[in-house]
């Protein structure tokens, strides 16, 4: 199916976008004030293009973050740690939508400052050339 090509190769794009524009970011305390819930809600205001989705990540069962396009999920921290990444969720037999899982009863709880420091943050940087 030529749109499910389309739809991959633009979330591929977006990641791409995404990540450069975390790899600019000024230095900040990534484990609590940019945490998963601020950085996919600041990314999700500053562009129209992604989606934020709070709930869990169930394989360590802790509230978290991300942003999707479609069934395309990018990590923008993962709980891990380590870089983002980005994933397809569709199809009953993968795993990832079994392991990202939504509850809008996690956005409850979500630091609206933090977001609007890591907005701030985003919009300070200069474009990309």
């Amino acid at each position: 199916d030529d749109s499910a090509i389309i739809t991959i190769n633009n979330a591929m794009a977006v990641f791409e976008e995404i990540r450069h524009d975390i790899e600019r970011l000024p230095e900040m305390d990534f484990a609590t004030r940019a945490n998963c819930h601020a950085m996919a809600h600041a990314f999700a205001a500053a562009r129209k293009d992604v989606e934020a989705v709070d709930g869990h990540f169930h394989a360590r069962n802790t509230f978290h973050s991300w942003l999707t396009i479609g069934s395309i999920i990018i990590d923008v921290h993962p709980v891990a740690g380590g870089c983002p990444f980005v994933v397809d969720s569709e199809g009953m037999l993968n795993p990832w939508n079994r392991i990202y899982i939504p509850d809008p009863a996690v956005g409850k709880q979500i630091d609206h400052d933090a977001v609007r420091d890591v907005e701030r943050l985003l919009r300070a940087l200069p474009p990309i050339a």
